[in-house]
């Protein structure tokens, strides 16, 4: 439609120029401003080239035109302004669907985004462009000689993705978010490249393993290392953490504690009163560490403005360097509704040997006996009920299950995400709620 648009708009200003055109660009013949863009370009001198192919584009009826618009795309490109190389290709493509050197046009196009191409740091939007113009080009060009070299390269560009993908599986590794990490690495091995990329993912991704105290799957990636890359160095390092580990009885730092909270919520955004409710959790019940888990599809809502992901990513942001608190996609997508004996079930799976204190707000308390398998919940769990005043809880004595129940105070915030999701809708203003890493990571998702 932006294309359309556009063209639109440029004929209409070609009917306007043709017929207010000065007297000096109507006097000059066709013929001469040809001969002299085509000497200029030959000798290279775009800039004085292109004013030159502009105005013979805007000659409608000249034979010239449609070589002009060729001309003007290529002294674009040769200049280095690949941006407008783009627009001008593309125009051809549209006015000029059956010019003699069309399948120039669609090339240059996948070149003129690879040229502007960022390094692998980086966005790749003009890089995943390039390959999308590059297989127009081979699906509707196959007969062309260049198609070989438009194979050439998609496959640069696919090996800048994945340099892309393994640069961000080794940041969340230094950042020890594992699990994120492993989301890139294990992509790369899967691949089976055999090649730089494949070495360092599978180093990392043994590492990862190492820490999490992870025998078996350490030990996969020891063999995979022995088959692939027999000589490489970090075959010798990875052995050597599998030997240490075979023998090591050291319990890893998240496995060290045993007093254990765990907070749940869908966080749809995280904000500043659960960064409060974390606090006083921590402190009111001393816990020894306490688990953040968004849910991917609680089952009492209905949809969510953040994905699971954009959720995670903001609750980490928030409470990055804080003590005693894990962030966890225990709860990953699956594509089910979760409940909380599920995801009580899966931790105690995954860590065993705790003590766990199950944080709700006292608005929960009467409905938790309509929650799935909730005696067997109680009998695994001890409740910590969020309440801005611990003398109400006698009006929950009647409750069968009041001895499983530990008040917590709260002071009064008045914060809620549906008040944020409104104001984030509306375009309000919402900075105070949220911490500024959350609110900063909202606006760069243009929800605002």
């Amino acid at each position: 439609m932006k294309m359309k648009a556009l063209l639109i708009a440029l004929i209409a200003l070609f009917v306007l120029i043709g017929c207010s055109a000065n007297k000096g660009l109507n006097t000059t013949p066709a013929s001469e401003k040809w001969d002299k863009a085509e000497t200029f370009y030959q000798k290279k001198k775009y800039e004085k080239a292109i004013p030159l192919y502009e105005q013979l584009v805007l000659e409608r009826n000249s034979v010239y035109t449609a070589d002009a618009q060729f001309k003007l795309a290529e002294s674009y490109f040769y200049s280095k302004k690949y941006v407008e190389a783009v627009t001008e290709y593309q125009l051809l493509l549209s006015l000029f669907p059956d010019y003699k050197d069309i399948s120039s046009a669609q090339f240059m196009i996948g070149v003129a985004y690879y040229k502007q191409g960022l390094n692998p740091h980086y966005t790749q939007d003009e890089t995943n462009k390039s390959i999308d113009a590059f297989q127009v080009f081979i699906d509707k060009y196959p007969w062309d000689k260049r198609r070989s070299d438009a194979y050439d390269y998609i496959q640069k560009c696919q090996r800048k993705l994945l340099e892309k993908k393994y640069l961000a599986g080794y940041i969340y590794y230094k950042i020890d978010d594992y699990s994120s990490a492993l989301l890139y690495l294990d992509e790369i091995i899967a691949l089976n490249n055999k090649d730089e990329l494949e070495l360092k993912s599978l180093y990392y991704s043994g590492l990862i393993h190492y820490e999490r105290n992870e025998s078996d799957k350490l030990y996969e990636i020891q063999e995979r290392l022995r088959q692939d890359f027999p000589e490489s160095k970090e075959l010798q390092k990875i052995i050597r953490k599998t030997v240490k580990l075979s023998k090591s009885v050291k319990k890893r730092r998240i496995n060290l504690m045993n007093k254990t909270g765990l907070f749940g919520g869908t966080f749809d955004p995280f904000h500043l009163g659960h960064q409060a409710v974390i606090t006083n959790v921590i402190d009111q019940l001393q816990l020894d560490e306490l688990f953040i888990l968004p849910a991917a599809n609680p089952p009492q809502k209905e949809s969510v403005l953040f994905s699971f992901n954009q959720r995670l990513d903001m609750v980490k942001m928030a409470l990055s360097g804080m003590d005693k608190v894990i962030v966890s996609d225990l709860d990953s997508v699956d594509g089910k509704r979760s409940y909380t004996i599920d995801l009580i079930s899966s931790f105690k799976s995954k860590y065993p040997n705790r003590e766990i204190y199950f944080i709700i707000g006292e608005d929960n308390v009467s409905q938790l006996k309509t929650w799935k398998n909730y005696r067997m919940l109680l009998d695994q769990v001890k409740i910590a009920v969020l309440t801005r005043n611990i003398s109400d809880r006698d009006q929950w004595s009647k409750l069968d299950y009041t001895d499983r129940l530990h008040f917590i105070k709260m002071p009064p915030i008045d914060i809620s995400s549906s008040e944020i999701r409104e104001k984030i809708q509306k375009n309000e203003d919402f900075s105070f709620l949220v911490s500024e890493p959350v609110y900063a990571y909202i606006r760069a998702l243009k929800y605002v």
